[in-house]
């Protein structure tokens, strides 16, 4: 696929982006389930790594060495591959912070990445397994069951010791990461 081409089935849409720590590749995620690895020079399309369930994929990250991939589909599951390899490394089935895991950040050192999406927290997993480690809340669950808040923007800062997070309500939080209580908020 060259750049400006579809990916994936001709009615798919992109989800989401993320291009590798060496700038030689582009990860995209689509709603069929797939994520197409780009050359970034080319556009030619390297691979193509599916979804063990084929649910739409909604947000990818590599790590910042390069070496793993981690996305998140619909359904608020995770899954991560090694960049050499087409095979997932793991899949973890259900996390507190889905459906519809919108944001997938790694720490600096890529021993963590945190998630969030369609629920009030970001939650914190191990890199290498998947498993959710800690959870902050974002202190803002919705009265009315008819509207959802959205983490719809997550970092690290640059040494890793506190994540910042966004809501579609215009908030945006920072916490301590070795201690998800200590939040403070701001409006935007």
């Amino acid at each position: 696929a060259a750049m400006g081409a579809k990916v994936g089935r001709p009615d798919a849409t992109v989800w989401a982006i993320d291009i590798a720590p060496d700038d030689r590749s582009v990860m995209v995620a689509s709603d069929a389930g797939t994520l197409h690895e780009l050359e970034l020079a080319t556009g030619r399309e390297a691979r193509v790594l599916d979804w063990t369930d084929g649910a739409g994929i909604v947000s990818v990250a590599y790590s910042p060495d390069g070496a793993r991939i981690v996305a998140s589909n619909r359904d608020g599951r995770l899954q991560s591959w090694l960049t050499t390899s087409d095979q997932p490394l793991w899949a973890e089935t259900a996390t507190p912070s889905g459906p519809n895991l919108w944001e997938i950040v790694f720490s600096p050192d890529g021993s963590r990445f945190v998630t969030g999406g369609d629920r009030d927290v970001a939650v914190m997993h191990d890199t290498f397994t998947g498993q959710a480690i800690a959870g902050a809340s974002f202190g803002e669950r919705e009265r009315d069951d008819d509207v959802v808040l959205q983490v719809r923007g997550l970092a690290f800062d640059a040494d890793g010791t506190r994540l910042i997070g966004g809501t579609s309500r215009g908030t945006v939080h920072t916490w301590a990461v070795d201690d998800p209580r200590s939040e403070t908020t701001s409006q935007a």
